[in-house]
């Protein structure tokens, strides 16, 4: 969904309001003009209780209220700046100076989706500092819309013939070994332009490490994979788009897959591998199951490794962060683990304690130094934090070095159904576990020294 397609000028504003609930009430009047189902009263109502029960301040001076009510069209988004800035949430000192208010319809399943794109657009810090520097709302709303459109930058020539020549090489790659399917990882190009030959000749999926919106509009997109912004090793990102596209379906386990990468931001496409699905991932499924547990949606995994692949290249206050994810079968995890502490989502509504909502990324790291696993359930809902695990049946050996946590990570998932991702304090890998084996493991930027050993 194009976010550019749901803003319309007059509603980008200049805030006359100095505090939280005058702020809301302003941006709320101009949601209710675009749509007379909304009621003032009670949509102001349902923006003050959502931060009442967790702010929408994100940081880098920018919040991102938004409530679900029923009304007539889709989303409604409203923009607001405040050159003062606003003292939103009174544990945060920062002044909040860009508003970026979504409302939403109940029943709407893209509204997560349209939620975690508006929060990846609050943490690019230059383009916020456009916007609130933009001379007037018609600016900033071009600023904006510009920045949520297609990108039309242009590559170097000599980027661009390289480019032909192994898009090329890739065609003809394909066609010799039957092949339908390519993994793209875009980032490496301004556009999909160069790659339309790629696009016309098989069911192109896009790999890329930022918004993926100007993809999924792009009719020549099979699907987008966004994976995780720490991931800084290129044979990690291949092994994780690989194990996302099984798991979605967007790949058959008997297929062999080209995957055409690129260093992010370069314009220039220089790695081409040919992938065998079935060997890569043969830990993975057995021949006659499904990609993935029963109860767990892709999307909920998808998750779950970018927030651990992004918490352990950033780590928690300048530190490093050990911790483990275990998803799905929440029935028999649950039976099989005691609190280690008193559990920190209880009693939260579970809309609120889902890990799709951009807004439990901040919670879950703050709680990532709470010794214990968070356990997940498959449609996203936090059930505890700081769970000791007790499995009851062993993991594949691991190899030399592992410590404690890559142990109960292997047990858990040979005991039950689910599946584990840990991250490891010492190193900052992030590690994938089914079926009690280790099934990838993605290195990450900054981390520890080349004796260090994961634990």
């Amino acid at each position: 969904m194009r976010l550019d397609k749901l803003l319309t000028r007059n509603r980008v504003i200049d805030l006359q309001s100095r505090d939280q609930k005058s702020v809301l009430a302003e941006m709320a009047s101009l949601a209710c003009e675009a749509d007379r189902k909304l009621k003032h009263d009670r949509l102001l109502k349902a923006l003050l209780a959502r931060e009442n029960t967790l702010t929408t301040a994100m940081g880098h001076g920018v919040a991102v209220p938004h409530a679900r009510l029923p009304m007539k069209r889709r989303f409604i988004l409203v923009v607001g700046r405040s050159a003062q800035g606003v003292v939103y949430d009174q544990f945060q000192d920062q002044p909040v100076h860009l508003f970026l208010m979504l409302i939403g319809a109940p029943k709407e399943k893209g509204f997560l989706r349209v939620l975690n794109a508006l929060a990846e657009f609050g943490k690019d810090v230059d383009t916020v500092k456009r916007i609130l520097h933009a001379e007037s709302p018609e600016e900033a709303f071009k600023i904006i819309t510009r920045t949520w459109g297609p990108s039309t930058a242009r590559v170097a020539t000599t980027h661009a013939a390289l480019n032909r020549s192994l898009i090329s090489h890739a065609v003809a790659l394909g066609r010799q070994h039957y092949i339908s399917s390519v993994l793209l990882f875009a980032d490496a190009l301004p556009s999909l332009d160069q790659a339309s030959r790629l696009c016309a000749d098989y069911d192109v999926i896009v790999v890329t490490r930022n918004k993926p919106e100007q993809y999924r509009n792009d009719r020549r997109v099979k699907d987008v994979i966004q994976i995780s912004s720490g991931s800084g090793d290129r044979v990690g990102q291949l092994k994780l788009a690989m194990l996302l596209a099984l798991t979605r379906g967007l790949i058959r386990r008997d297929e062999r897959i080209v995957c055409i990468a690129g260093l992010p931001g370069s314009g220039l496409l220089d790695t081409l591998v040919l992938v065998d699905a079935a060997r890569e991932y043969q830990m993975l499924f057995s021949p006659e199951e499904v990609p993935l547990p029963e109860d767990l949606r892709p999307e909920v995994l998808e998750r779950v490794i970018g927030i651990a692949g992004s918490l352990a290249s950033e780590g928690r206050e300048g530190k490093p962060v050990g911790t483990i994810f275990v998803v799905g079968d929440t029935e028999a995890v649950l039976k099989l683990c005691r609190p280690m502490v008193i559990n920190p989502f209880h009693g939260y509504r579970e809309d609120d304690r889902n890990i799709l909502d951009p807004f439990m990324e901040e919670t879950v790291k703050e709680f990532s130094s709470i010794d214990g696993a968070f356990i997940i359930r498959g449609d996203g809902v936090i059930m505890t934090a700081g769970s000791y695990l007790l499995p009851n049946a062993p993991g594949q050996e691991l190899p030399s070095g592992y410590g404690a946590r890559h142990e109960a990570a292997a047990g858990i998932t040979a005991s039950t159904n689910a599946i584990a991702i840990v991250i490891s304090e010492s190193t900052r890998q992030v590690s994938v576990f089914r079926k009690g084996a280790m099934i990838t493991a993605l290195e990450n930027k900054g981390q520890a020294a080349p004796n260090s050993v994961p634990r």
